[in-house]
């Protein structure tokens, strides 16, 4: 959505700025993901439910 929809991946943000934690790990179609950065990448397995919508 970040690249797709930047107007409305910015509404996403302005409720839930810690979409912007989220990495960009490249797309897999055209190339551009990168296995082994992915797999040496530091980030916490942790999933952040929006609870604004519950």
């Amino acid at each position: 959505m970040r690249l797709s929809a930047p107007s409305m991946y910015a509404n996403y943000i302005k409720d839930f700025p810690q979409l912007k934690d989220i990495p960009y790990i490249g797309k897999i179609k055209s190339g551009e993901f990168d296995t082994e950065r992915f797999i040496n990448m530091k980030v916490s397995a942790q999933l952040t439910l929006p609870t604004k919508f519950f």
